[in-house]
């Protein structure tokens, strides 16, 4: 936005503030000054109503006038409004030539449309300061033709533009200007501004398209930095990632061989108890067997002690038997 003020010649930011702050004020006091005028105008037309009584109801009425401070901060006033008309109206004027002299040079499109925006702009201003002028007084001659030759022109302006821009819309050429002798008319100041409006314009035109490319030099710069940091910072997570998912593994692998192992050693116990288990059964078994046996040699051993008490032999051939 500063190269185009530049361009286009558009006051500084700080000095408008503080001029629209003065208008501001200026405002104020003629609205207090329009008050008073219509006031006035009101008295002067009772007064003339009253004109037909007799004098001593006339000598009544109390006829309300500016103040000499009054009529002052309006003249004041007027006269500020009117500069600040001239000077928008110049600046607006020697866009609109700037224009002219683009379009039958036929430069760049983007230019163009810089002016375009600047000459609307200016516009729109010529027109407010128009009509402040016309709150406090009826405009002269020289103003109204002015303001009227500025909104003609402008309209006509902004129509060749867009058939410039856009050729669809027709030729430029076929759209004839309005009355613009005023405007247009070859005044040695014209000329001198425009042949430095011309002689600026290239080097303003390079100046921008360098900053431009140092801009977008800049902002690839800066885009690279913060890719860069971003990788860094994604490449360290990602180093984090590999080394959690290789210690997950790890812990993973140990897991499962405990736990293989536990299932073996498991197994080996469940193994050796059973086996464990089946001799105690053997072991059990014969015992049992045994004692069986014995419980039958017992038995024997006693029925063939009685038997031999009975057929009367002696009882020490027992033991004998008993091997058997």
């Amino acid at each position: 936005m500063s190269d185009i003020s530049e361009k286009t010649n558009l006051p500084d930011p700080e000095d408008l503030n503080k001029k629209q702050v003065d208008e501001d004020k200026q405002i104020e006091e003629s609205k207090q000054i329009e008050e008073s005028t219509q006031m006035q105008q009101a008295h002067k037309s009772t007064d003339a109503d009253d004109s037909v009584e007799p004098p001593d109801v006339r000598k009544s009425q109390r006829t309300r006038t500016l103040t000499e401070k009054g009529k002052v901060l309006q003249d004041a006033k007027l006269n500020d409004l009117r500069r600040d008309f001239e000077c928008m109206y110049k600046r607006w004027k020697y866009h609109i030539n700037g224009l002219k002299r683009s379009i039958k040079h036929k430069e760049d499109p983007e230019f163009i449309s810089e002016v375009v925006t600047a000459f609307n702009a200016l516009q729109v201003d010529v027109n407010v300061i128009y009509d402040r002028i016309r709150t406090i007084a009826v405009p002269d001659l020289e103003i109204r033709r002015k303001n009227d030759s500025c909104n003609a022109i402008t309209k006509t302006a902004n129509e060749k533009a867009q058939c410039f821009i856009n050729a669809a819309a027709g030729d430029p050429e076929d759209i004839p200007w309005p009355d613009t002798d005023s405007v247009f008319g070859r005044t040695e100041s014209t000329n001198v501004s425009l042949q430095s409006f011309s002689a600026s314009k290239f080097s303003d035109r390079a100046s921008l398209k360098s900053a431009e490319k140092r801009q977008q030099a800049a902002a690839e710069v800066a885009a690279t930095h913060e890719v860069l940091k971003i990788m860094k910072s994604q490449h360290q997570y990602e180093e984090e990632i590999r080394e959690l998912e290789a210690e997950e593994k790890k812990v993973t692998a140990e897991r499962e061989a405990h736990e293989k192992a536990m299932e073996a050693e498991k197994a080996k116990q469940r193994a050796l108890f059973v086996a464990e288990s089946s001799a105690r059964k053997g072991r059990l078994e014969e015992k049992r067997k045994e004692v069986e046996r014995l419980e039958e040699l017992k038995r024997h051993n006693a029925a063939l002690a009685r038997l031999q008490v009975y057929a009367g032999e002696e009882p020490e051939d027992l033991p004998a038997l008993a091997s058997l």
